[in-house]
């Protein structure tokens, strides 16, 4: 029986980080997709007593894609506001991170990334680049940080019951029966690919990735009950998650606009189109700007949907799965997107056979993944950010979707890489260490708000490891970026296929 209190935050067995070298053709070339870099949301924080400014490296983003659209984000340097003291690096959207003054002045960098640091400067200027010196702005501000941050605390301590007895019955119900076989080709030659925990939100559970040696599918295995589904799930995307997934999937114009642009080669002027996983909304609205004449509906089994067709960023919502709404939507669509949707579903193939449904006959059906092939996923091992344990439950090889495509009747039309790439692997990889070695931030499923020390401590560590991430964001920009897909580093890819 798994303790249940136990967040498992151990250093892996010897081969759970499946750190071995691949075999021949492993390394492929291909890019992967982007996941999530999901997470809690920290509110303003105090470093040293003031409230952390949020803002970027240098003031622009990364430009890339992100780790998925149902991704969580998690808090920001400046975390959430301590007694005295926590600079906690989060707000990872999947692609940004914003970090402000060190010292004073701008870094000079981007985005780190994908958490959203908030850090105040050692001089007491906000990060933002305003002054601190007793104006009337600052102290306003400084107060409405202590009252989010009160308010976040009061949150988390009025949760903590409920996850505390969820916890107090064990957590072996979170996870159903080991398959034997692969569900995407039977063949029951699987072996370990992954074994980890949870490295964004930290509650407590151990994972396991399967790969089929027959067909390389990635999946997990025992997989996620609908009771695990559920506990995983709480307070990543919605609850206290939710207002930091609004704001941050909010500022992703560039990478929404490509993904819309990926479409014009094929259809450039599509009357209907269907966002599948869309979240609040914000692709629908920026690819508006890309496609004017295009009427955008959202679909989402969270309530995030419903708020996006009240702020009229898709014209019509439909909540629920997918699968079983299809039936009404039978050829009602030009375009039916899925953007790191398919990793998050428990029957990748179900949700494409609703596609082939949803999509007119010479429509188009848009996807995009990560890659279990890229060359990063060995390399960095539980720490290549798209593994994202436990919401991710299936990964797919672009052979494997384009075979499948094919049998359900679309012909793939395009087929691309670097565009899906995020540039963010090493410094999402750098963050989740320094994350899982300092003591635990604050959050419902623990036992108690962690002591004044423990904060401090873990203040003192990220700030530590400020310069680890402004490099691996430089490396993963400016010497990777431009080579990933040529180096098989690439952490997502893209397909668009034509219905016949």
């Amino acid at each position: 029986m798994t303790d249940p209190r136990d967040t498992d935050d151990r250093q892996p067995a010897a081969g759970d980080t499946d750190d071995r070298q691949p075999a021949a053709g492993d390394f492929g070339g291909r890019e992967t997709g982007a996941g999530d870099f999901g997470g809690r949301e920290t509110g303003a924080g105090d470093v040293g007593g003031r409230e952390t400014g949020a803002g970027d490296v240098g003031g622009r983003e990364t430009g890339a894609g992100d780790f998925g659209d149902r991704q969580p984000a998690a808090g920001d340097l400046g975390g959430r506001e301590t007694d005295a003291v926590n600079a906690d690096f989060r707000d990872i959207d999947a692609g940004r991170a914003r970090v402000r003054h060190v010292g004073g002045r701008e870094t000079g960098a981007r985005h780190v990334g994908a958490w959203e640091t908030g850090a105040e400067d050692a001089g007491g200027r906000e990060t933002g680049g305003r002054e601190t010196g007793g104006r009337d702005s600052d102290a306003r501000e400084a107060g409405a940080g202590r009252q989010r941050s009160g308010d976040r605390t009061a949150r988390i301590a009025a949760l903590r019951p409920a996850y505390l007895a969820d916890l107090d019955a064990g957590t072996d119900r979170f996870l159903g029966p080991r398959r034997t076989t692969c569900p995407w080709c039977a063949s029951g030659r699987l072996t370990p690919r992954l074994r980890t925990t949870d490295l964004l939100q930290h509650k407590p559970g151990r994972f396991a990735l399967d790969r089929c040696a027959d067909c390389g599918h990635v999946f997990q295995n025992p997989p996620l009950t609908a009771e695990g589904l559920e506990f995983y799930y709480r307070d990543f995307y919605d609850g206290l998650g939710e207002q930091r997934m609004n704001g941050t999937f909010g500022g992703r114009t560039a990478m929404y606009r490509g993904r819309a642009e990926a479409m014009l080669p094929h259809d450039p002027a599509p009357k209907t189109w269907l966002d599948v996983g869309t979240g609040h909304g914000h692709f629908c609205a920026t690819a508006r700007t890309v496609l004017p004449g295009t009427v955008f509906d959202g679909l989402d089994f969270t309530d995030g949907v419903e708020l996006a067709a009240r702020e009229g960023r898709v014209d019509h919502a439909y909540r629920g799965a997918f699968p079983d709404l299809a039936p009404d939507l039978a050829a009602r669509y030009d375009v039916v997107s899925m953007f790191h949707y398919l990793e998050h579903s428990t029957d990748p193939d179900r949700e494409l056979r609703a596609a082939h449904v949803a999509v007119r006959p010479g429509g188009h059906l848009l996807i995009e993944v990560p890659d279990p092939e890229s060359r990063y996923a060995r390399l960095l091992g539980r720490w290549w950010l798209p593994w994202l344990q436990p919401q991710h439950l299936h990964l797919m090889p672009v052979a494997n979707l384009r075979r499948r495509l094919a049998g359900l009747g679309f012909t793939v039309v395009a087929e691309q890489h670097a565009e899906a790439h995020d540039p963010v692997d090493l410094l999402a990889a750098v963050w989740l260490a320094l994350d899982h070695t300092a003591p635990r931030e604050d959050a419902p499923w623990l036992p108690a708000r962690p002591g004044l020390l423990r904060r401090a401590a873990r203040t003192a560590l990220l700030l530590a490891g400020v310069p680890a991430l402004l490099t691996a964001t430089l490396v993963d920009r400016f010497a990777v970026r431009p080579l990933s897909h040529r180096l098989g580093l690439s952490n997502a890819y893209r397909l668009v296929a034509r219905k016949e």
